[in-house]
């Protein structure tokens, strides 16, 4: 199950994610379980349908299961902010701000979001530039230009790479 959800993770990242109609209720949504990246999945799909209202606590769980000592999710953390990142920089942005220990882990393991565990061609390369340019182009508050500015400069050092 948890590969399925890995798999709508990096479709997400890459554009090609179906929306999910159903909402989840927030306290059942953020558990670190075998089946958080499915919830997790079909949540980033339902708030591009409602981006204002749910995005930010979506980020914010996020950010709290980080925290946790849960093995299983950590490895698709970075993934999962970068497809975050790309559904709704701005939101991203301010959130993340908040949260700057976890802002400075995610960084430092921004590279595993763009690793592709298939055949060559991977897309990764592809998406590491447009959410180089979706930064570029984004406005935010003043003070959160920081982090906008940090994420893009990590941006621009990591590189994708396939793992066969």
């Amino acid at each position: 199950m948890i590969r399925a959800g890995v798999l709508f993770i990096t479709l997400a990242l890459c554009g090609a994610a179906p929306a999910i109609a159903e909402r989840q209720s927030a306290n059942a949504f953020c558990v670190a379980d075998e089946n958080f990246i499915d919830r997790f999945a079909d949540r980033l799909g339902w708030t591009a349908l409602n981006r204002q209202h749910d995005f930010p606590a979506l980020v914010e769980c996020l950010v709290r299961l980080d925290n946790t000592t849960n093995t299983d999710l950590a490895e698709f953390m970075p993934r999962m902010y970068a497809a975050l990142l790309k559904s709704d920089p701005h939101t991203f942005i301010r959130v993340m701000a908040q949260h700057p220990r976890e802002l400075r882990h995610w960084l430092d393991n921004l590279g595993q979001a763009f690793v592709w565990e298939g055949d060559p061609p991977s897309p990764m390369e592809g998406e590491r530039q447009h959410l180089i340019a979706l930064l570029q182009a984004t406005q935010v508050d003043p003070g959160d230009d920081a982090v906008r500015s940090q994420i893009l400069r990590r941006l621009l050092e990591v590189r994708a790479h396939t793992i066969n």
